[in-house]
């Protein structure tokens, strides 16, 4: 079976549509957009088919609805494995409830809770929102401009504890395609596909 892995969607839903439309499964890397956009998607598309891993601009209130892959999820059969959240680095101008959360990263003990999920899954595939923080500093050459969040810490510990085959991330609206300690990360830019079999 083939996944299609969709980049940021910031509100762009009738691009997304035209994406889903032509593919049996996908899986948003983040960012789908607010309440609004989270609303047409419960009318619109098949949250079983098609599933959003939450980023740190999407709707929280909304993280259990069927088209979330809620803190962390493991495709056991496809051996994917995701996990959410980002640091907003424009919040102060955003309005807390309606496009800012302070739940957008994971608390610690659900960090923790995520890690043990991910090294017992040991999954071939991995989408996040952001990216590890050593993979930040070797593919954007500007890590240390953005500091060390606590998701980039994370998915630090993830990287460290087990290498899988495919990494995909989006957050960072740039295309980045290579190969580090025998993982292949890819950045997806904005609505930017990448298809593969599962």
């Amino acid at each position: 079976m083939k996944a299609t892995i969709i980049g940021d969607v910031h509100g762009k839903v009738e691009r997304y549509k035209e994406i889903t439309d032509n593919c049996n499964f996908s899986i948003c890397v983040g960012d789908f957009g607010f309440e609004q956009e989270w609303r047409w998607h419960r009318k619109n598309i098949s949250a079983g088919n098609h599933m959003i891993n939450m980023g740190n601009h999407d709707y929280l209130p909304f993280l259990n609805d069927d088209a979330s892959l809620e803190n962390y999820f493991h495709f056991n059969l496809r051996s994917i494995f995701s996990v959410r959240g980002a640091e907003s680095i424009d919040k102060h101008l955003r309005t807390e409830g309606l496009d800012w959360f302070p739940n957008e990263e994971l608390t610690y003990q659900e960090g923790l809770a995520a890690v043990d999920a991910y090294v017992e899954a040991k999954p071939r595939i991995v989408i996040s929102h952001d990216c590890p923080q050593s993979i930040l500093e070797s593919l954007f050459k500007m890590g240390w401009s953005y500091g060390k969040s606590q998701t980039r810490q994370l998915l630090q510990a993830m990287f460290e504890a087990h290498q899988p085959e495919y990494w995909f991330f989006g957050h960072h609206h740039e295309h980045r395609d290579s190969a580090i300690n025998g993982t292949r990360f890819i950045c997806l830019g904005e609505l930017e596909t990448f298809e593969l079999e599962v």
